[in-house]
């Protein structure tokens, strides 16, 4: 299917079992919606596309898709005529331009952190911070006002109505349009903010067999410590940034790592060699 293009479409739309069309894709003149996130990152996630597509789809959400409080679900808002749908149910429905109608949806923007974790990109860590509502205004400097102790499922850019959506969408990605905060106390976005910043950021996980450590963290975290418990095991984990990576446990420094189509990948330590207890580990990793 994407033989004659190397941007990966938001959608395929089969007319028949022998005719296909693009759809949210540089040829859609039906949408005329260029581009969406959510295959761009997916595909990386699951290691579904060669490197140099992932460099493809990387360019693509930092041209158009990355904005000041986090990446968008596509590149352009749908259509709006007054709730009359033609392409999408409810995009084209909602007269309240937040959460996916106004396209900066949370979960999605945590998925491209896992992202750039995957690729070995040390952003991740800042990206968090992004849709981090504590002192946001530091870090997103158009975020209107926020409440400070409770997660939110979107970042919405505070347009009067669906028609200055469309018209001026480009003015969120300058940042000169205030963003505010959408739908609080979301149940399962803390959970799901959390598993990136453990498992994605500070690389830490398990299998069945053994431990992985794949810190993607940058510079000035060089030295950060973690405790953390494991199957029985209270590990306390220090990160140091080195010209090569490492486990240093037990007065020796494992170095096998795990594949990974993109970059160096994990590094691993089968439980075994941990025995249940208190133990310290050093993480010696590599930043970009």
């Amino acid at each position: 299917m994407l033989q004659d293009t190397d941007v990966i479409p938001g959608f395929i739309y089969m007319k028949d079992e022998h005719t296909a069309e693009f759809m949210i894709h540089p040829k859609d003149k039906e949408t005329k919606i260029d581009y969406r996130l959510i295959p761009l990152t997916r595909s990386v996630i699951a290691e579904l596309v060669s490197d140099k597509q992932r460099k493809k789809n990387f360019n693509i959400i930092e041209e158009h898709l990355l904005h000041p409080d986090g990446v968008r679900l596509m590149s352009a808002p749908a259509h709006y005529a007054g709730g009359v749908s033609k392409h999408f149910k409810r995009a084209e429905q909602a007269a309240n331009f937040g959460r996916e109608v106004g396209l900066q949806y949370v979960h999605a923007h945590i998925r491209y952190i896992e992202s750039l974790a995957k690729i070995g990109d040390d952003r991740a860590a800042h990206m968090l911070d992004v849709i981090n509502p504590i002192q946001i205004s530091e870090v997103v400097k158009n975020a209107a006002t926020r409440q400070s102790n409770t997660y939110f499922s979107s970042s919405d850019a505070a347009f009067l109505d669906r028609y200055a959506a469309q018209d001026d969408f480009s003015l969120v990605k300058k940042g000169s349009i205030p963003v505010k905060g959408g739908w609080r106390i979301y149940s399962s976005g803390p959970g799901i903010y959390l598993n990136q910043l453990i498992r994605s950021v500070l690389g830490i996980r398990e299998t069945k067999t053994y431990f992985e450590f794949d810190p993607i963290l940058p510079r000035e975290l060089d030295g950060l410590s973690v405790n953390i418990e494991l199957s029985g095991r209270m590990l306390h984990v220090t990160f140091k940034r080195s010209e090569t990576k490492g486990i240093t446990f037990g007065g020796k420094t494992r170095r096998e790592l795990l594949p990974n189509p993109y970059r160096e990948g994990a590094l691993f330590i089968p439980k075994e060699e941990i025995p249940e207890g208190q133990h310290e580990l050093e993480i010696l990793f590599t930043s970009i």
